[in-house]
């Protein structure tokens, strides 16, 4: 298992949470030499297999009368072949132990600020993927006025206003969940 104790001098940064409700934060900086995907060589698809299953009839049990009722739905099935490379370890970074109840050892930027210094490049083609909860601390964030590091940009060229943290985008994955136990 990776990133799991914290380094002062590394990149598993502590947030200061405590106990069994804690989150993480993911830093990944993308790029050829850092991390990537791969997939099996001379796949014709990029390791993604698809198979349309058409269209079959399903039936659920619901509260009301009738007791169960049925609709007409697409079924596929995806195989997906990969996995993920990282050729530096300093090209992956974690913000530990984020609070995810109260109003302290909520994250914090200069845990970033610190994670993204110490990758190459100063975190250059870095994304930050965290959970809801940690999202909404960045938003609650950004209402401060004296914020200067979180901002709303096209980052993309696409019209479409990403939450950034210094030009790094921040995602959210729904998988990260809250319920993990302080590490340290």
């Amino acid at each position: 298992q990776r990133l799991n104790t914290l380094q002062t001098d590394g990149l598993v940064l502590n947030a200061g949470g405590s106990g069994a409700t804690t989150t993480s934060a993911y830093l990944v900086q993308w790029g050829k030499g850092k991390v990537h995907m791969a997939y099996p060589k001379g796949s014709p698809n990029v390791g993604v297999t698809h198979e349309d299953k058409g269209v079959v009839t399903v039936s659920r049990a619901t509260t009301g009368s009738p007791e169960t009722s049925q609709f007409e739905a697409y079924r596929d099935w995806f195989k997906i072949d990969g996995g993920l490379v990282v050729h530096d370890p300093r090209c992956v970074a974690r913000i530990a132990n984020i609070a995810t109840t109260g109003t302290s050892n909520l994250i914090d930027i200069d845990l970033i600020i610190d994670a993204l210094t110490r990758m190459p490049n100063e975190g250059a083609g870095a994304v930050l993927y965290c959970n809801q909860k940690v999202k909404a601390q960045f938003w609650k964030q950004m209402k401060d006025k004296l914020n200067v590091f979180l901002s709303l940009d096209d980052l993309f060229g696409t019209k479409t206003k990403i939450l950034n943290i210094l030009g790094c985008p921040i995602r959210r994955i729904d998988q990260i969940g809250n319920t993990e136990t302080a590490i340290s």
